[in-house]
């Protein structure tokens, strides 16, 4: 599966794999890194790139702007990540499969 693949499965909560990019459909990781998650019906990517202001690496940031560049998802901060959706992403996994935030 190509990363492109992994991408749209994530847009219609379904899971994927390619390399380093992973999903549940709920959320999705570069490497262990959440960069994106469904919340909804919307998905979201979260800005861990240099024009956000939170680089992590050259292949982060190239999996963050494919996410950004697709129809639909939106893209937060990553301080709105951690302050308003971080919580409510996990609780509601908690709620629906009742897995427990890992910290």
């Amino acid at each position: 599966m190509r990363n492109r693949e992994v991408i749209r499965r994530f847009t219609v909560e379904r899971e994927g794999r390619a390399g380093n990019l992973c999903t549940n459909g709920k959320v999705i990781h570069s490497y262990n890194l959440v960069i994106g998650f469904n919340l909804s019906g919307n998905s979201y990517v979260i800005d861990y790139t240099s024009t956000g202001g939170h680089y992590k690496s050259q292949t982060t940031s190239t999996h963050v702007n494919s996410l950004k560049r697709t129809s639909g998802v939106k893209t937060i901060t990553v301080e709105e990540w951690e302050h308003m959706f971080k919580g409510l992403v996990y609780d509601v996994s908690v709620l629906l499969h009742g897995h427990h935030r890992s910290t």
